[in-house]
């Protein structure tokens, strides 16, 4: 499976919150993405369709090189990726990404 990307660039002038739905290992969630005024900085939330938190968390931007999987230890076969450098948030297939 190829990465499947949401475009998504941090910004105000959005309207945030962000909200999509994704696809991990094979079930459907409900992606929201906010700005904390009193943190100063942008967070997540992953839910499944019933509205149940399954994490929430800072949103970290992975760089260029090297990814930072946002739910780590929660799925095995898809990572959650953001990058801010080309205003993404990508589900990657961990399986494609461990082949060598």
């Amino acid at each position: 499976m190829a990465d499947v990307k949401y475009a998504f660039l941090p910004t105000n002038n959005n309207s945030p919150p962000f909200q999509a739905t994704i696809y991990m290992d094979g079930s459907g969630y409900i992606l929201k993405v906010w700005f904390n005024i009193y943190s100063q900085r942008w967070y997540f939330s992953l839910y499944d369709f019933n509205q149940t938190i399954i994490k929430t968390a800072p949103l970290i931007s992975s760089t260029a090189t090297h990814d930072i999987n946002l739910t780590f230890n929660l799925f095995t076969r898809n990572s959650l990726v953001f990058r801010e450098d080309i205003g993404f948030i990508l589900v990657r297939d961990i399986v494609d990404l461990l082949q060598f």
